[in-house]
């Protein structure tokens, strides 16, 4: 869980103005703290080992709001990496405006069409096109995280979409 200062941000990154619940950029449901049926989840794009072997200078994970966004259990299950394969990434598509990029969601392709993974981020077929926010903040975090994704399933198609040194 990241230290008070990061919760906050994440917290005025992902929360609407006029509303009280951080909203979970996949799935564009409101996440109450504490709730039993939609819990406030950290999804760490990156495990906190791999701090020491990142390429980028004085980019820290621990207490870094970038490295986070409030989910539900499903996703952060997910896109954890220390735990398991990742079944799911986001591919930066483009900047969206001064504050937030625009990512296309990837799923496992091994992942069945009726998956409720599939059916709770949009993405009922491989060739489904489903866009999502995140703060530019989180670039490099994301992008890390796809490397891996893509590395793991062997996916061509992840070639020329990294940005990092650009940043």
């Amino acid at each position: 869980m990241p230290g008070s200062g990061a919760c906050k941000i994440v917290d005025r990154l992902f929360t609407k103005p006029g509303s009280t619940a951080p909203q979970c950029p996949l799935t564009l449901q409101s996440l109450i703290h504490g709730s039993s049926d939609s819990t406030f989840e950290y999804c760490h794009w990156i495990p906190k080992h791999l701090e020491s072997k990142l390429p980028l200078a004085g980019l820290k994970l621990d207490d870094n709001a970038a490295n986070f966004f409030p989910t539900i259990k499903l996703i952060e299950q997910n896109v954890e990496l220390h735990q398991r394969t990742p079944n799911l990434s986001l591919k930066f598509k483009s900047p969206h405006n001064s504050s937030y990029d625009s990512y296309l969601v990837k799923v496992s392709p091994h992942l069945p069409l009726g998956h409720c993974l599939r059916q709770s981020t949009g993405v009922a077929e491989d060739s489904s096109q489903v866009v999502v926010l995140l703060p530019k903040i989180s670039r490099p975090f994301v992008e890390l995280h796809f490397r891996v994704f893509c590395t793991h399933y062997s996916l061509k198609t992840c070639d020329g979409f990294f940005t990092i040194a650009n940043d």
